[in-house]
């Protein structure tokens, strides 16, 4: 097991970039993974005001982040967004001619929209990345002259298995 010291090591790489550059901006996702050393070595650096720490995480700060980090910074809940807005930005991505698939003209069904936007549970992320896959994998079934969109995006969303020398995925 690595000694508290060698595991602030990279966070000493932080702090060595602030004193050079005056000020850094550290982002860390699943921040509520970052261990008692490595808060305590920042600690200092985030009252000076060298690092400024941006951190996400799925788990409760207040469980895992030290309260002297806690009381020195600003923490934002965000919710999930509802099916309504998922499904809006996944109408934007079809309609974005620039961003999103808005130049193919897809036409897709309400109900499929629906089944993507309350498969990801508020994730509008996941539910973009389903549709371009389904878009890049199947091009026949999504183009305007089908209408088994339905289908097309309930498969988009079960876990598939991809057997080595075959051309169609298990399980879909």
């Amino acid at each position: 097991a690595a000694t508290a010291h060698e595991r602030v090591g990279v966070m000493q790489i932080v702090v060595e970039e602030a004193k050079f550059s005056g000020q850094v901006i550290l982002l860390l996702d699943e921040v509520h993974r970052l261990d008692k050393p490595k808060q305590d070595f920042l600690l200092p650096h985030l009252e000076s005001g060298q690092v400024i720490l941006i951190g996400a995480t799925t788990e409760n700060p207040y469980i895992s982040i030290s309260p002297a980090i806690r009381s020195r910074t600003q923490i934002f809940e965000l919710k999930p967004l509802t099916t309504q807005d998922v499904i809006q930005a996944l109408e934007r991505a079809i309609a974005d001619e620039k961003r999103g698939l808005g130049k193919e003209k897809i036409l897709i069904e309400e109900d499929a929209l629906l089944h993507f936007a309350r498969s990801t549970m508020g994730d509008v992320r996941g539910s973009l990345n389903a549709l371009f896959t389904i878009r890049m994998a199947m091009p026949i079934m999504m183009s305007s002259r089908h209408s088994k969109n339905r289908s097309v995006a309930v498969m988009s969303m079960q876990p598939c298995i991809i057997l080595p020398g075959c051309w169609k995925p298990a399980n879909c």
